[in-house]
């Protein structure tokens, strides 16, 4: 039975016997279950067994759900005291069992101030106030055409999907009629009864059924919790439209839910086309690896970089065309590395040979076969600095040269022979 496997021989037989095991139920009575299978042993919504909470168990959620209008259609009757026609109803019972918390909890659904606790090393545990707590919700959907300014009554999903798609209140079109179709279907898998989830606590605080006090709106938080995933599983259903809609092979096709005896008439072989034409013009046709961007975000980043590229390419240019051949523009130059390198080096020996500021500002020699003397090694241990065969003179900055800046020649060029201090 427990698929161990072993040898006939290995095998051994286990009696399990509970003669009194002393369990105490809790019945909760808010209407009766369609289809009860415990019907004969009375007309209950819930129960609830107190052994739960000497049993290390934590949080535990059941929902049962209830269509607004036909309540047989759902799995659970209410109470004429909670019976909504113009709301689908989702009841939740929500057990803590053996959950406790190192503060005093003042939310209504984690309630537990302090009536019952229990000494923890230090400080006190306090434990839940009820063994069940509920809560009803109510769920109510509508959809309107912009184009007539009428929607469908609100109410719940059998509701809408008779006016909305049965009577076509709204006077959808059959474009807007595919589009409200995908969404009433989509609804249908996305009731609060589906999205419900346990309380999202630490998990780590969960495996050890000790949390921390909750804040006073915690059950809000679960709830929104709950609705949002509510909606996400609406846009996933939309995208799954037009997923996986290829390579089906050749028994396997793709085809409208009004592709059958409605075809014939012209408004569903509109919406049948229209099926046809969102499928293709969707915008996302897969599920994974899909990410949201601007085009308009990308085009004004790109130009902003182009921007910033091209002003520090010509930002010198343009300063040197207004400046001329003032001070800074001298200045500049005798404080970039490779003019500084240029007047480091002795003058060039080769006649005819001269020193020329090509493109960006690159001192270039005219005759590239110069050679120049290398540094001498270090010769002084205390100084640790090596130094060229042979002193040479610093540059002096003249006020005003000769020739315009940034072009070839000489003449655009500091030099450093002949200069002084």
């Amino acid at each position: 039975m427990l698929g161990i496997n072993a040898k006939e021989g290995e095998r051994f037989v286990s009696v399990f016997d509970d003669p009194d095991s002393g369990l105490t139920e809790a019945l909760y009575d808010l209407g009766p279950l369609n289809g009860n299978v415990f019907a004969n042993l009375g007309n209950f919504t819930y129960s609830y067994a107190d052994q739960l909470v000497n049993n290390s168990v934590a949080y535990m959620l059941d929902t049962v759900y209830s269509y607004g209008g036909n309540s047989s259609a759902g799995g659970w009757t209410p109470i004429p005291e909670l019976a909504r026609d113009n709301a689908d109803l989702a009841l939740l019972f929500f057990s803590q069992n053996s959950a406790q918390y190192f503060g005093p909890v003042f939310d209504p659904f984690f309630f537990a101030n302090g009536t019952f606790t229990e000494q923890f090393e230090n400080g006190l545990l306090y434990t839940p106030n009820a063994f069940v707590q509920t809560m009803i919700c109510a769920d109510q959907y509508t959809l309107c055409n912009p184009n007539t300014n009428t929607c469908t009554p609100t109410g719940g999903f059998l509701a809408l999907r008779k006016t909305a798609l049965g009577q076509n209140t709204p006077g959808f079109t059959a474009i807007q009629y595919a589009t409200a179709s995908r969404i009433v279907n989509a609804i249908s898998r996305t009731a609060l009864t589906d999205s419900v989830l346990l309380p999202s606590l630490p998990p780590s605080l969960l495996s050890q059924r000790i949390s921390p006090a909750l804040p006073d709106n915690q059950w809000q938080s679960e709830v929104t919790g709950w609705f949002g995933t509510s909606l996400a599983k609406i846009q996933a259903a939309i995208v799954e439209f037009a997923v996986n809609g290829d390579n089906l092979g050749s028994y396997l096709q793709v085809t409208s839910p009004y592709a059958g005896t409605q075809s014939t008439d012209p408004f569903y072989k509109a919406v049948n086309q229209a099926f046809q034409d969102q499928c293709i013009g969707q915008l996302v046709q897969v599920t994974g690896s899909v990410q949201n961007f601007s085009m308009l975000g990308i085009g004004i980043v790109t130009g902003v970089t182009l921007f910033l590229f091209l002003t520090s390419l010509l930002l010198s240019k343009i300063v040197d065309c207004i400046g001329r051949n003032g001070p800074a523009r001298t200045a500049r130059q005798t404080d970039d590395k490779l003019h500084l390198l240029r007047m480091a080096m002795t003058p060039p020996t080769d006649p005819g040979n001269a020193w020329e500021n090509r493109a960006f500002d690159v001192p270039v020699l005219t005759h590239g076969t110069e050679r120049f003397a290398r540094p001498t090694p270090v010769a002084d241990p205390r100084t640790g600095l090596a130094s060229y065969a042979h002193a040479l003179p610093l540059p002096s900055i003249p006020h005003h040269t000769s020739g315009a800046g940034g072009g070839g020649g000489v003449n655009g060029v500091v030099n450093n022979a002949g200069n002084g201090p």
